[in-house]
């Protein structure tokens, strides 16, 4: 009776009794190439997978900054923006308060009767119903003057102490009581700002934490009172701008 040999052609079967089957080298080897071969193409399928994977991935990715940096950028503007606003509004009124007091205190310092002092441009006799007036009003303006100030620091993150940054932060760092230390954020990205604003007699000095500022490897003094810097790490080094504010 023929023998038959399990090939790719009937599935490697054996075929059945009575028939004969051969399983020897050749047999072996054409199994062995065919399964070889079957392998190889399942490598090949996989790789492409895996390909089609990572690129539908990174594809993902770039649509989706493109879709929000915009939108970082333009909010992040408009918050630049309210600031400078912001500071601008907070000085013309420090200079208006400034000029009330001066004139308050003007009066109030000609607020006796007339024959105790000599009468001047700048010292002159009011009555008891006017001095009970600009004492009224001098109350009225310390307490918006004050309530100014607490406006102006709720707007910031006022910090006291030493600290670590993290990104986005804006911080309004007091320094009467000493030197203060400000500590960047550890492993930054691209675009990450931190901005520190210097209200006191002493440094602030800015802790680089491991990257460069202005491509300098060391930390960087923000030596004079009433200054705003803003650092933004740009991928290789944190970038720097200033400017000085009331």
């Amino acid at each position: 009776m023929p023998s038959e040999t399990p090939t790719s052609a009937n599935g490697y079967q054996w075929p059945p009794a009575p028939a004969r089957s051969i399983m020897d080298r050749l047999a072996w080897n054409i199994f062995g190439a065919d399964l070889h071969a079957r392998l190889l193409a399942l490598e090949d399928i996989n790789d492409g997978i895996e390909a089609l994977q990572a690129e539908l991935q990174t594809f993902g990715v770039e649509r989706l900054n493109d879709a929000i940096n915009p939108l970082i950028a333009s909010t992040q503007a408009t918050l630049d923006q309210l600031i400078i606003d912001m500071n601008a509004a907070i000085a013309a009124l420090n200079a208006d308060l400034a000029a009330a007091q001066d004139s308050i205190d003007l009066l109030l310092a000609g607020g006796v009767p007339a024959a105790n002092i000599a009468e001047s441009a700048t010292r002159v006799f009011v009555t008891p119903e006017q001095k009970a007036d600009i004492d009224q009003l001098r109350t009225d303006l310390t307490a918006a003057n004050a309530a100014f100030a607490a406006f102006k620091a709720g707007a910031l993150a006022v910090v006291n102490d030493n600290a670590t940054a993290v990104a986005g932060d804006e911080l309004y760092v007091t320094t009467t009581g000493g030197v203060r230390t400000i500590t960047l954020p550890a492993e930054p990205a691209i675009g990450h700002k931190v901005t520190l604003w210097r209200d006191g007699a002493n440094l602030v000095t800015v802790d680089r934490n491991g990257e460069t500022i202005a491509d300098l490897a060391e930390d960087m003094n923000i030596d004079t009172d009433k200054t705003k810097a803003t650092l933004k790490f740009d991928g290789s080094t944190w970038r720097v701008t200033g400017e000085y504010f009331a």
